[in-house]
C-alpha cells in the first residue's frame, strides 16, 4: 500500500503500491494528478553548530570554537628534559673521552665525535616526544581581538597546581559585577581580579658576531647577564583578569595568557 489517498474523487482508500488509485478503481481509466507519483518533498532540517556558540565578552561577535594547545603531557615534558640531558652528556663526554692523540685528527682537522648520525636521532625523537605531547582542547577564542575564554579543565593543564589555587582563591575572593564585560555564558557582569606574578627573565638581544673574538666576548657578555639577572630577580606584577565566579571561566587578552602562563604567580 501506499501512503496517498486514492486520485478517484470521493474516494479516501490508500492508493495500491504507489500507483495513484486503489486496487477497486485499478481498472478505470482516471487522470491522476501532476505529482501523484513523486515522493513527497521532505524540508530539510536546519543545520545547528554541534557546540554551544557563545559572543565575545568585547562585542566582537560570535566566538570561534576550536582546538588550541593548552599544555603538554607530564610524560612528554619528562622524557624532553631526559633527552636533553642525555644528549648533552654525550656530547660534552664525546670529547672528553677521545682520543687527541689519533693521526685522524691531524689529517682532517676535526675529531669525529659528536657522531652527526646519534645527534640527529636525538633531535628527532625529542621532536617526535614533543609533537605527540601536546594536550589540545577545545576552547571559544576570538579571531578579532584574539581573547579566549578558558574554562577550569583548560586552566589546569596551563597552570601548575599551586597557581591554579591561588587564581581560583581570587576569583572566589573578586567583587562580583565589578567589571565591564558581561559573561559568555550566563550573560550576567563578570568580576574583576588582580593577579600578582614575576615575569621570567626577557630574552636578550642577540648579535651576530663574525670572529672568534666577538662569539667569545658575546658569550662573556651573555654569561655576566645573565648572573645579574639571577642576583637581581624581575620585579613584581599584576595583571587584572575578568571571571565569572558562577561559570569558572576566565577571560584572557590577547597576550595576557601567554605572559601568565611563563609567569610565577605569587
Amino acid at each position: 500500500m501506499g501512503k496517498r489517498n486514492c486520485a478517484v474523487e470521493g474516494c479516501n482508500a490508500l492508493e495500491f503500491r504507489m500507483t495513484g488509485v486503489c486496487n477497486r478503481h485499478q481498472g478505470m481509466i482516471v487522470e491522476v494528478p501532476e505529482g501523484a507519483f513523486e515522493p513527497e518533498q521532505v524540508q530539510p532540517e536546519e543545520q545547528t553548530p554541534t557546540y554551544e556558540q557563545f559572543e565575545c565578552p568585547r562585542g566582537c561577535g560570535t566566538m570561534s570554537y576550536e582546538e588550541t594547545q593548552v599544555g603538554f603531557t607530564d610524560l612528554s615534558t619528562k622524557l624532553s628534559l631526559g633527552i636533553m640531558v642525555l644528549a648533552g652528556f654525550y656530547f660534552v663526554g664525546s670529547f672528553l673521552v677521545y682520543d687527541w692523540s689519533n693521526s685522524a685528527l691531524a689529517t682532517n682537522g676535526y675529531p669525529p665525535h659528536p657522531h652527526i648520525g646519534l645527534v640527529v636521532i636525538l633531535g628527532a625523537a625529542f621532536l617526535v616526544n614533543a609533537i605527540y605531547g601536546i594536550i589540545l582542547s577545545k576552547t571559544h577564542h576570538c579571531d578579532s581581538c584574539r581573547g579566549i575564554m578558558l574554562e577550569e579543565k583548560e586552566m589546569a593543564y596551563i597552570f601548575d597546581e599551586p597557581s591554579l589555587v591561588k587564581l581560583n582563591s581570587l576569583i572566589d575572593g573578586m567583587v562580583p559585577s565589578s567589571s565591564d564585560l558581561q559573561c559568555p555564558i550566563c550573560d550576567e557582569k563578570m568580576g574583576t581580579f588582580s593577579v600578582p606574578y614575576i615575569p621570567p627573565d626577557d630574552n636578550h638581544r642577540r648579535h651576530r658576531a663574525h670572529s672568534s673574538d666577538e662569539i667569545l666576548v658575546g658569550l662573556a657578555l651573555n654569561l655576566v647577564v645573565s648572573a645579574v639577572k639571577a642576583a637581581i630577580p624581575n620585579a613584581e606584577k599584576t595583571m587584572d583578569l575578568d571571571a565569572c565566579r558562577e561559570c569558572r571561566v576566565v577571560w584572557f587578552d590577547a597576550s595576557e595568557r601567554s605572559e601568565l602562563e611563563q609567569a610565577s604567580i605569587k
